[in-house]
């Protein structure tokens, strides 16, 4: 997903839900958030990672801004580390989401809970919804197809860019080499010209002094 498209999906996507009397934000939704920057941007460097993620929680809103979010998001898989299914679903940031506007963003939360699990998302979507009485069975569904088929062309860019570095730094040690050989060919031809003047200057100086001793 290019960039300036994943920031706008995260801002229209929850801009719009914020209308809702039922939004509001939650850890979910902290680590949803915290998930799909990390996954989503990846092709740029730290500073403007973080720029851009202390852009878009202060755009959206979110309380404590990104150090706020980050914690919550820590907090929620601290509590979730090494629970199944059964003991994921009891926990009180998820039993505490109902009522529900659904976000893509803590769609991303809830997914994420269900990868680290090693739960399918496709398979417990449908009961997830029911039981944490979420009524997202439709979106959820939808955008964790979404978010595999952005996977999928993020992975293929990710790939294409390191085919191209690799052939780029091909060519950078091809015309390296190129360089450092022509340089070389010009310093022996260099040192071998004055080798030959110097040569010539000493045979010159040898006949000049042969001749005058004949005189």
């Amino acid at each position: 997903m290019p960039l300036q498209a994943f920031i706008n999906e995260m801002l229209q996507s929850t801009t719009f839900a914020t209308a809702a009397k039922t939004y509001r934000y939650s850890p979910v939704m902290a680590l949803g958030f915290v998930r799909l920057c990390d996954t989503f941007i990846v092709m740029t460097d730290d500073a403007t990672k973080a720029a851009i993620e202390k852009s878009l929680c202060e755009a959206l809103r979110f309380p404590g801004g990104v150090d706020g979010v980050k914690s919550d998001a820590s907090a929620l898989l601290a509590a979730a580390a090494g629970k199944d299914e059964a003991g994921l679903l009891a926990l009180d940031e998820l039993k505490a989401l109902s009522p529900f506007k659904y976000t893509y963003i803590s769609g991303a939360g809830l997914v994420a809970l269900m990868l680290d699990a090693k739960i399918d998302p496709k398979v417990a979507v449908d009961k997830w919804s029911d039981e944490l009485d979420l009524n997202c069975k439709g979106a959820l569904g939808r955008d964790y197809e979404y978010f595999e088929t952005s996977i999928t062309k993020v992975e293929q860019m990710k790939e294409m860019l390191v085919v191209m570095k690799n052939a780029s730094d091909k060519r950078q040690a091809s015309d390296k080499a190129s360089k450092e050989a022509r340089e070389k060919e010009t310093k022996e031809q260099a040192e071998a010209m004055a080798a030959e003047s110097k040569r010539v200057d000493e045979v010159k100086a040898k006949a000049e002094d042969e001749a005058a001793s004949s005189a």
